[in-house]
């Protein structure tokens, strides 16, 4: 990852003229027909579904794993209070059908777990507040958005630590990581866009910030809120960059988009491929709020975990029932295995046999259609047992099985010279083998992707 230039700003840029750049916009942007955002801005517990319908934001998917999906839900009523005590067991029926669509195929989620996480929990978070200052803000749009980072600096719970970045061409780090509110406050400089305004690098903002958040311990979620009221044209970093960047230190990236001259493309796939919140706001009036809505959001939400049953591109949507209405909401998200990440094929087998059972249909049907979409793709069959019986046995049936995967595939089209098929027996237990779970846990077929 190329390094990024930090500037101290009150060192090098006090006093400094504009730099030139891009040219200030004259107005807020109008916001199209229909425009009416809500925004959480406190928390109410419940004691019963409501009678009228909250609006359901499914805000955030995590496929870090491609096993193993996370969807981030949160309930707002109309005076924008979340809507805490819904994963009560009582109001289980209100979770009325998560439905997940992928390959043209549907799937009633039935064996998924619910549990809410909110403020009180006090999860310490390390969060980097990233605020656009090129040319194109404009002078009064800057303090605008200086105030928005104060307003947040006021809300911090004591146990979340913060950093505070501006960037144009060039990225500052004005306040660095803390979780002291006074000292954020002392080093927020409410300047506008002195030492700034020139062209706009949001993927080097952003890696900046990660670099500023990731090197401290004792912090359970890290995230960035970057917000921008343009495109990207000055980055080092490109936006594939920042994202694998993202991903391999745990960083969400929540992006903020601010009026109508931006990429529409580029702050939604940070955070859609991060696990982030995405929001456009069109009004400087809005800044406070729309800040104050990602950092509740961050804070409380309700956690859905389940298990997919194919890889590729999914649409997941969510139902609630409730006395009076019903509340949907829905969300993409790709978990096709990375090269190297290991996935499990729902492959079925007889005990201490190695014809496949017809119930593996589905399993290889997904095996293909990535197969076929990635014609390029070369993937490792990895065949396992649990311990049960004698271990040149059970490597020959892991073998076996993973062989036999290995000759479907091929049956339906697949090149062999791409998949390469291996046994390792019980040599490699993901679990324990004492219990019935365990065992079953490590009887399991494989995939690796070598190289795509």
């Amino acid at each position: 990852m190329k390094n990024i230039t930090f500037v101290l700003l009150a060192v090098l840029f006090g006093g400094c003229a504009l730099l030139k750049g891009e040219p200030a916009a004259t107005a807020d942007a109008t916001p199209p027909a229909g425009y009416n955002p809500l925004y959480m801005k406190a928390i109410k517990k419940i004691t019963a579904p409501p009678d009228q319908r909250p609006a359901l934001y499914l805000s955030r998917v995590e496929a870090a794993e491609p096993n193993h999906i996370r969807l981030y839900v949160h309930l707002v009523d109309s005076n924008g209070n979340y809507l805490s005590g819904a994963a009560n067991p009582k109001f289980k029926s209100m979770w009325c059908k998560l439905l997940d669509v992928c390959n043209d195929k549907s799937t009633i989620i039935k064996d998924y777990k619910l549990r809410e996480v909110t403020e009180s929990d006090r999860v310490p978070m390390a969060i980097a507040l990233v605020m656009d200052h090129s040319g194109s803000m404009g002078d009064v749009r800057a303090h605008r958005v200086q105030e928005a980072a104060e307003h947040i600096i006021d809300l911090k719970k004591t146990e979340d630590a913060m950093a505070i970045i501006k960037y144009d061409a060039k990225v500052g780090v004005e306040a660095p990581l803390t979780t002291d509110s006074y000292i954020l406050k002392q080093k927020l400089h409410k300047n506008g866009l002195e030492g700034y305004g020139g062209y706009t690098a949001i993927g080097d903002a952003v890696v900046g910030a990660i670099d500023v958040i990731s090197k401290t311990q004792g912090y359970e979620r890290k995230a960035v809120i970057v917000f921008t009221d343009g495109k990207d044209n000055s980055s080092n970093v490109a936006r594939d960059s920042v994202i694998r960047y993202a991903r391999s230190t745990s960083t969400l990236v929540c992006a903020v988009d601010f009026g109508e001259n931006i990429d529409p493309v580029y702050m939604t796939d940070l955070a859609s491929s991060t696990g982030g919140i995405h929001e456009q706001v069109y009004r400087s009036g809005e800044f406070d709020p729309v800040f104050e809505d990602v950092y509740h959001k961050l804070k409380n939400y309700y956690v859905i975990d389940y298990t997919p049953r194919a890889y590729g591109v999914h649409t997941v949507s969510l139902k609630l029932c409730l006395p009076k209405d019903t509340a949907y909401a829905e969300a993409t998200f790709d978990n096709s295995p990375r090269v190297g990440e290991v996935g499990l094929l729902d492959v079925y087998f007889d005990v201490d046999k190695a014809e496949l059972l017809a119930t593996s249909a589905p399993a290889l049907d997904n095996a293909e259609y990535i197969l076929k979409a990635y014609p390029k793709m070369m993937i490792e069959l990895r065949g396992h047992t649990d311990n049960t019986g004698d271990a040149s046995h059970n490597k020959s049936l892991s073998e076996r099985r993973a062989e036999a995967v290995k000759r479907d595939l091929v049956k339906r089209g697949i090149d062999a010279s791409r998949v390469n098929a291996k046994g390792f027996g019980d040599a490699m237990p993901v679990a324990d083998n004492s219990s019935d779970d365990g065992r079953s846990r490590n009887r399991r077929t494989e995939f690796v992707i070598v190289s795509q």
